[in-house]
């Protein structure tokens, strides 16, 4: 079965040179004044939808199965699809909690299968489940950076996570243990934590980061129950993972070892957790799970 994956046009997700699979991004532009025009084609069902849309438009006639990343306009997006190929299976693939995106409801009625990444959600909602995935091709990175590297990296945007961020803080200060935040701003985020923001990064860079650093610290929303990238990258990398997320411990990969839980481990002990060896059990076994492949193959 020949498939199709369709990504926001921002998306630097996948790498350029992917080629195991066709990968479109569902938009010829993003610049201000092409995204009034799709709004208003989209919305009144206007004829029109080849001004807007990318080259998946035609590409789509070859494959059997297309995968549409939830996007603002994903209920269009179906909606086209259903019309002009009726039999073709579509699936949306909810990368980002609901709550952040596009509501199920939204798809009633229309030919589309809802999956989804997090549990409390597939629940909630009667959605098909699968898990977070990563492309192996991202990690062939080659590390530029010609100053010492910080033991610990975050990166993400402060949607309430800066708290997280300044509670550790001073533990890395006590302990000696270097660390580099790439926090960014977030709509009205107000920096209240005195943290400085950064620009984002591109995922390129988030890996060499990443690579580069002895302990990955991920934060998630108290919603939230499925995992993020984070903790693919550091399980990929052979990196510790500092997380909040507490459900964690009830992933296969979970080793106490690995990933520390803030608000379950005692941060006094951070510092032995950051610099003992990664313990690298059944590690082969996790990374061929969570590989895109496998994702891919899930479905």
């Amino acid at each position: 079965m020949k498939k199709m994956i369709i990504v926001q046009s921002s998306n630097d997700f996948f790498p350029l040179d992917f080629n195991r699979i066709p990968i479109r991004n569902v938009y010829k532009s993003d610049i201000l004044f092409s995204r009034l025009l799709r709004k208003i084609i989209l919305k009144l069902s206007l004829p029109f939808e080849n001004i807007v849309f990318s080259n998946w438009v035609r590409d789509i006639k070859d494959v059997d199965e297309v995968i549409v990343f939830d996007t603002g306009n994903a209920k269009e997006i179906v909606k086209y699809i259903n019309k002009k190929y009726p039999k073709k299976r579509v699936i949306l693939w909810y990368w980002n909690s609901v709550k952040d995106s596009v509501l199920p409801y939204d798809f009633k009625n229309l030919n589309v299968e809802l999956w989804t990444f997090d549990p409390a959600d597939a629940k909630k909602y009667g959605l098909k489940l699968n898990t977070q995935f990563y492309i192996e091709d991202n990690f062939k990175v080659d590390l530029k950076q010609t100053k010492p590297a910080e033991d610990v990296f975050y990166v993400g945007a402060d949607k309430d996570r800066a708290k997280y961020l300044s509670e550790m803080e001073p533990y890395f200060k006590k302990y000696g243990v270097t660390y580099n935040y790439n926090l960014v701003q977030y709509r009205n985020s107000n920096n209240k934590y005195n943290i400085e923001y950064k620009s984002q990064l591109t995922y390129a860079e988030v890996i060499e980061h990443s690579e580069a650093a002895k302990a990955i610290i991920d934060l998630v929303a108290d919603w939230q129950t499925g995992i993020t990238l984070r903790p693919l990258e550091a399980l990929v990398l052979k990196k510790k993972l500092i997380t909040n997320m507490k459900l964690i411990v009830n992933e296969p990969f979970y080793n106490k070892n690995n990933i520390f839980v803030l608000g379950v481990d005692d941060l006094d002990n951070i510092c032995d957790f950051i610099y003992t060896p990664y313990d690298l059990h059944n590690h082969d076994k996790f990374v061929n799970y969570y590989s895109f492949e496998s994702w891919l193959g899930r479905f």
